[in-house]
């Protein structure tokens, strides 16, 4: 039997609030990102310097310049595409400061309107030569949920969503300061649920890669076409969550966590 007395107090709670807006919710996002990533890319920049290149990343808030060249630095390996044609230069960096430098070696071609491209990236060390740098974009990544998850879970709100006045609520305790730490890693596991034809293309190519697969037979059109799909399918589900948020809905993700964003 539903409980008459709560089901009262939750239909008058739902009347004095209001869910947060698209435009509040990619705000505090953004800000989280900044809030997560600009210290670590201060520290990248110390380490891209003090170590010649051999760590470096080019994830938050940064700008890269591309330049083409007209000759392959030596002790590149693997070896760059046979019969490339392309050869760019790229420097990612923050406020003039380095923190990533890298290397793209192509063969580009064009039949008719359409151009594919068959290419394999390098690291390069602050001096230009070829390096193994270690990439910390991934950790970065990590940090960015572990932090999303963390504070939901404490607090209910990030910094992000404290700026803007909105906080994540447990549909079923509203009054509650933060939100059961399942809910939040389930909340943050399921905005990726439409990712996942792209995830499972992209570990198939990487360990073919490392099985020693030839750059060609990871191009082929079939897997172009599965690749097609897959951003398909990502597109439609961003498109999903952004139109249930625009009109102030609780997005996939909420309905599945137990959540909701409502605005303070």
């Amino acid at each position: 039997m539903v409980n008459s007395d709560n089901a009262a107090t939750q239909v008058g709670f739902w009347e004095t609030v209001q869910r947060a807006g698209f435009w509040r919710r990619v705000l505090a996002l953004f800000i989280d990102i900044i809030v997560v990533s600009l210290p670590l890319q201060i520290l990248l920049i110390v380490l891209f310097a003090q170590t010649n290149g051999a760590v470096q990343g080019s994830f938050g808030i940064n700008s890269t310049s591309c330049v083409s060249i007209g000759e392959l630095p030596t002790g590149l390996e693997p070896a760059p595409p046979p019969g490339f044609n392309s050869i760019v230069e790229c420097q990612t960096s923050l406020l003039g400061f380095d923190t990533s430098h890298s290397l793209r070696v192509a063969e580009v071609n064009q039949d008719g309107s359409v151009t594919t491209s068959i290419y394999r990236d390098y690291t390069l060390g602050a001096d230009g030569r070829p390096n193994r740098a270690f990439t910390t974009d991934w950790i970065a990544i990590l940090l960015l949920f572990a932090y999303l998850i963390f504070m939901d879970s404490r607090l209910g709100r990030t910094l992000g969503k404290r700026a803007l006045n909105i906080r994540t609520i447990d549909i079923d305790a509203q009054a509650s300061t933060g939100i059961p730490l399942r809910k939040a890693f389930l909340r943050q596991l399921a905005m990726l649920i439409g990712m996942i034809p792209m995830i499972i293309i992209a570990s198939v190519m990487f360990f073919k890669y490392l099985a020693g697969a030839d750059l060609t037979s990871l191009t082929n059109r079939s897997l172009f076409s599965l690749m097609i799909f897959g951003g398909l399918i990502e597109a439609v589900w961003l498109l999903w969550i952004v139109m249930s948020v625009a009109n102030k809905q609780d997005p996939i993700y909420d309905r599945l966590a137990g959540t909701a964003v409502v605005r303070t």
